[in-house]
């Protein structure tokens, strides 16, 4: 039998629906959120003083960081890697008509060539890696797959290699690609050596197989000479708040060990 509270939730938000609204628990990880992201601004302390930086966006999805760093430096010139096709035809839309928004469909990895990719019943979980079990627990809703395609992969020191007039340096490096991120890193060893600020998605408990968690990012991260600048809250569990990532924002201080 419902409760009191359970009763009076389901009642206004029978009332709210018509207007396109629904009450939503204020949980703590939601404080942390306005804190973190609203005040102040990961990509603006990262493009700070910066009139037109150099920003390459991995796992871009449809563009929010792209558009994230249009507004904090609107010169910028922006490299957006996204794997999955309607993902991909969405940022051309969106960014294609802009001459400093250079978009590749393709994703970023340890080794070039193609690789199997599964895309999920949310597009913000799809991933090369497949959930582990307390994924497919954690993000029953969202892990369900649709569809599994080979996608185009390359890495980020191939790619930079590739470039007729490439970058001296990079002032941001954004890494959101679902338990990948240790991949792209191995990929792009020369490429981080040339960037200033990276930020980087970390989990607490593997959401994906084989994915790395905070402190082996960290560790990956202190061996390239970064260190850890700025966290802000990242996904939680939207029913008991448990929060399952953050982003993190490194800056480099030195040459790298080895």
């Amino acid at each position: 039998m419902p409760t009191l509270l359970q009763t009076v939730r389901a009642t206004l938000n029978r009332l709210l629906a018509p207007m396109d609204f629904r009450l939503e628990r204020i949980s703590e990880i939601t404080r942390l959120r306005h804190r973190y992201v609203d005040n102040p601004s990961i990509f603006a302390q990262a493009l700070a003083g910066k009139r037109a930086p150099q920003v390459i966006d991995i796992g871009a999805s449809v563009g929010t960081t792209v558009a994230y760093t249009l507004a904090a430096a609107p010169d910028a010139e922006i490299y957006a890697f996204e794997p999955q096709p309607a993902l991909s035809e969405a940022l051309h839309a969106r960014f294609g008509a802009n001459p400093h928004v250079h978009i590749f469909s393709m994703g970023v990895g340890s080794q070039s060539g193609t690789l199997p990719f599964t895309i999920a019943k949310t597009h913000s979980t799809s991933s090369f890696l497949p959930p582990s079990a307390y994924g497919r627990q954690a993000l029953s809703k969202h892990v369900a797959p649709d569809l599994h395609l080979d996608v185009p992969v390359i890495t980020l020191d191939s790619w930079y290699e590739s470039l007729v007039n490439p970058p001296a340096a990079f002032d941001l490096i954004k890494i959101d690609t679902q338990g990948y991120e240790a991949h792209v890193i191995q990929g792009g060893t020369n490429v981080l050596a040339r960037s200033t600020y990276i930020i980087l998605e970390a989990a607490f408990r593997p959401l994906y197989e084989g994915q790395p968690v905070v402190g082996d990012i960290c560790q990956m991260m202190r061996d390239r000479a970064f260190e850890i600048a700025f966290v802000r809250a990242g996904t939680a569990n939207q029913t008991n708040g448990e929060l399952w990532e953050v982003d993190i924002l490194f800056k480099r201080t030195a040459a790298a060990k080895g």
